[in-house]
């Protein structure tokens, strides 16, 4: 029997991820405040986020 290949990300995973490394990458910190062009991108991902969220809830209604 073979092994089974690891599950690849989910979309939400991926975006968590990319959220997750705005805070973390260097200058970023969770106590600090992102400067413009990092406070763009994260509101943009967490835009893109909230529409997979949605999508998700409109599938299982």
């Amino acid at each position: 029997m073979s092994p089974t290949p690891p599950a690849q990300p989910s979309a939400a995973e991926l975006l968590n991820a990319q959220i997750r490394a705005l805070w973390t990458e260097e200058g970023g910190h969770p106590t600090l405040q992102l400067d413009a062009a990092r406070r763009a991108e994260y509101h943009r991902l967490l835009a893109a986020l909230a529409e997979l969220q949605r999508e998700d809830i409109v599938e299982a209604a």
